[in-house]
């Protein structure tokens, strides 16, 4: 009876240890570096200011910064069998996951992304400055297990699938007029795709704890990385008044139409011949702007071929040379004019 008792305890020790080892097996410090990849949406052209990026607030809660969690534990022993429930939930992923000096590698992501955009030239004349504040960052996940001990043993394990997800609040304001700011906020929540990248539901008894922690890290990663890809024309929208690209001309050569897909993360970019109303391109692309319309209608997007978002006057201007040729009126829509084709 000793005997049996003592190899339960063992047995008991080796998993819980085995367990620990998993949980801890994939914080790697320094998964960041893959965001060097990115890839960002140029504009054709630089804005006439500079943007000074300052390094960003962490006003993250405590559980997110700290991955506390929620678990409960659960035991019966019946006779010779020692069974345990448990359930945990949510459980935070904590941020050494991810980078050991997460902001501080966040800090040069958000500089690379505005700098790799093609967004602003370097003219100290007009300086611009953007600060970050990171609300949230985290990966939260629900487990439930079943475990049982004797002669042998068995292990249970179901994990529920991780979302991602981030905000961060943009504040840009002139240098010289501190007090006068614009805000915006870029956020993304991503759900757990088995066919996105960096993902995994290929678990084995001894490999399954593993995945699940990368699977945990990669979509609060991939819900980042949606989110950096719209912070350029974020802040380019933010500057959009401020007069510092180049006007609508008298009559454009050519002008682009929108509409965007049913599940909002692509859209279809038309380019058509202003005289003669031919199409000369027609492509699909990921939506990195704000949301302008309702899926599958076309609208006069308010930016231009060069990716810059048009000042409000400029677009009044620009949809008053396309009514002298073409069906264009606002419909149920103040952000921007329906397209309806040729007159």
């Amino acid at each position: 009876m000793k005997k049996i008792l003592f190899y339960k305890i063992l047995l008991i020790i080796t998993f819980s240890l085995l367990f620990f080892a998993c949980t801890r097996a994939d914080k790697t410090g320094n998964m960041l570096h893959s965001f060097k990849n990115i890839d960002i949406k140029k504009f054709q052209y630089p804005l006439n200011c500079k943007i000074e990026v300052k390094s960003v607030i962490d006003r993250r809660s405590e559980f997110e910064r700290k991955g506390v969690s929620q678990k409960k534990y659960h035991t019966f022993i019946p006779l010779l069998l020692l069974f345990m429930w448990t359930s945990a939930g949510p459980i935070y992923t904590d941020i050494d996951s991810y980078d050991y000096d997460f902001i501080g590698s966040l800090d040069k992501i958000i500089i690379d992304t505005i700098k790799k955009s093609n967004l602003s030239s370097n003219n100290e004349s007009r300086k611009y400055v953007l600060q970050p504040e990171l609300l949230h960052f985290y990966s939260v996940s629900y487990e439930k297990g079943v475990y049982a001990f004797g002669a042998g043993g068995m292990a249970e394990t179901h994990n529920y699938f991780p979302t991602g997800y981030v905000c961060i609040k943009l504040s840009l304001f002139n240098e010289k007029t501190p007090t006068q700011k614009q805000v915006r906020y870029i956020t993304n929540a991503f759900l757990f795709n088995p066919s996105a990248k960096k993902l995994s539901i290929n678990h084995t008894a001894m490999t399954g704890i593993v995945e699940s922690e990368k699977n945990k890290v990669a979509v609060a990663l991939i819900s980042l990385e949606k989110a950096l890809k719209s912070l350029p024309n974020v802040v380019d929208e933010m500057l959009a008044e401020e007069k510092l690209g180049k006007s609508v001309g008298i009559k454009p050569k050519t002008f682009m139409i929108v509409r965007l897909t049913k599940e909002y993360d692509f859209q279809e970019e038309m380019i058509i011949d202003y005289d003669t109303g031919l199409v000369i391109s027609d492509t699909i692309v990921p939506r990195t702007t704000a949301i302008i319309s309702k899926p599958n209608e076309w609208v006069v997007p308010p930016y231009s071929e060069s990716g810059h978002w048009l000042s409000s006057k400029d677009y009044g201007y620009y949809i008053d040379i396309l009514k002298l040729k073409y069906k264009v009126k606002y419909k149920d829509n103040i952000t921007c004019a329906n397209f309806y084709g040729i007159k």
